[in-house]
């Protein structure tokens, strides 16, 4: 039987191939590398659609003309993929970034017909690297035997797609109460919340990682990142690139005058080349001493959801029993 592999992330994908040519299966990889846990998430009815979407964004975004063009030539192949495949295995992983993708996967597969070819290997990964994308080719042997999905797999998944897309996180909380929901998506969930403004400082946790590495005092870009990307190891079911805390780092320089969290000296041409401090108003956010939701200087795009100081309801961490709680 023709079978083929979807698995998030470049890297994984790589190792896959590798354990499937030694192992004799003759089975297609194709690796998912969208990260639908970072930037903007498009509504639409097709999956395919919506990232094709996301990669002309991107493409503005970076300025890279072409990315545009082979996103959507490899969402073309991919749905060719799907239609074609007698069986499709679904890897996954436990990061926020891996429960998205399979959720992208299920939802396109269930779109085009394809939902009952569907077959699960969901990995449960030791210690704090929750990620499959640390997996080495010959840790795949080791992996669970592909098993079709549940009925809760089948419907929860598909409505997390959807509820990625709403522009108020009311659908993701009424699924985060769902009994049925699976260990390792209400684990990406609660990581997803998390991204959300603290009712105390405004600031998400991605931006509490990058903000707990600077000072009054000038540190090197590589090594604020380094660490950055160090930090919580032991929760590292929200694995950031470095990439994306410099967007971070550097989104904290470029604030209103009045409110600049980070001032960054470039010292070269390379991507870190560059050192960045506390100013003063992000030294007082730093021990609590300002705020972002009291000085209205909340702008945030979460999947759907967008959230802008003075420009509709807040939507923030409390740290209590609530998870996201609102404010008007």
């Amino acid at each position: 039987m023709s079978t083929l592999h979807l698995i998030p992330g470049l890297s994984a994908g790589g190792a896959l191939r590798q354990h499937l040519r030694a192992s004799g299966d003759a089975g297609r990889v194709i690796a998912l590398y969208d990260c639908f846990d970072i930037g903007a998430i498009p509504r639409g009815d097709d999956p395919l659609e919506v990232a094709i979407r996301r990669g002309r964004a991107e493409a503005t975004r970076t300025g890279d003309a072409e990315f545009a063009a082979r996103a959507a030539d490899d969402m073309a192949a991919l749905a060719m993929a799907v239609d074609s495949a007698e069986g499709i295995a679904l890897w996954a992983g436990e990061t926020l970034q891996e429960q998205f993708a399979l959720a992208f996967a299920i939802a396109l597969a269930t779109h085009r017909g394809k939902a009952d070819s569907l077959a699960l290997h969901q990995l449960h990964l030791p210690g704090p690297l929750k990620s499959i994308g640390n997996h080495q080719p010959g840790d795949f042997a080791e992996a669970p035997k592909a098993r079709p999905l549940t009925r809760a797999e089948a419907a929860l998944y598909p409505a997390l797609w959807r509820a990625l897309q709403a522009p108020t996180p009311e659908p993701l909380l009424a699924l985060r109460r769902d009994p049925a929901l699976p260990v390792p998506l209400r684990a990406a969930l609660d990581a997803h919340f998390a991204r959300f403004p603290h009712a105390a400082t405004g600031l998400g946790a991605r931006e509490e990682r990058v903000l707990a590495q600077l000072s009054e005092e000038w540190r090197l870009g590589a090594h604020l990142i380094s660490h950055a990307l160090a930090w919580w190891e032991d929760a590292m079911i929200d694995m950031v690139g470095d990439l994306d805390l410099l967007t971070i780092l550097r989104s904290f320089a470029a604030r209103p005058e009045d409110q600049p969290v980070v001032e960054i000296r470039e010292e070269g041409r390379a991507r870190f080349g560059f050192s960045a401090r506390l100013t003063a108003y992000g030294a007082a956010l730093a021990r609590g001493g300002a705020s972002l939701v009291e000085d209205g200087g909340i702008d945030a795009q979460i999947g759907g959801v967008r959230i802008v100081s003075g420009a509709g309801p807040l939507w923030l961490r409390t740290g209590g029993a609530e998870i996201l709680a609102r404010r008007d």
